[in-house]
């Protein structure tokens, strides 16, 4: 067995294993927060991720917008399309410590697919690209 034989191995795969339950979390719960601002059609709380400035695309309208415009946008986007609810589909990291997030966003005019992708900054993470799409 590789744990008997090699100590050295034994320490480095136990090191993985506790950056793999050290990271988790924070990387669940940055996404389970996105997800439920998301859910609750609540701009103000999806904007308290935002980077200072977002690329947000909403259809066909792609922009650079500072964090209180994208968070104006954003809300006008939810009020005008009637929101229900939001479901996560898929969700990844890279080694770099960037995540990102794809869901179905249920809306009285139909289904738009959400994109975003956040990057890590400081302590934390924040989103730089928010997509809603048909």
């Amino acid at each position: 067995m590789i744990f008997t034989t090699n100590p050295k191995m034994k320490h480095v795969i136990s090191m993985i294993l506790l950056m793999t339950v050290i990271t988790t979390p924070v990387f669940a719960g940055i996404l389970e927060s996105v997800t439920a601002a998301l859910q609750h059609h609540n701009a103000s709380e999806l904007a308290a991720y935002f980077d200072s400035n977002v690329d947000l695309t909403i259809l066909n309208n792609e922009s650079n917008y500072s964090k209180k415009q994208a968070e104006v946008i954003v809300q006008r986007f939810f009020t005008e399309n009637s929101v229900s609810g939001f479901t996560l589909t898929h969700q990844g990291k890279s080694p770099d410590g960037s995540m990102y997030g794809t869901g179905n966003l249920i809306t009285a005019k139909g289904t738009f697919k959400v994109y975003f992708f956040l990057k890590k900054s400081g302590s934390g993470s924040v989103i730089q690209e928010l997509r809603f799409e048909n």
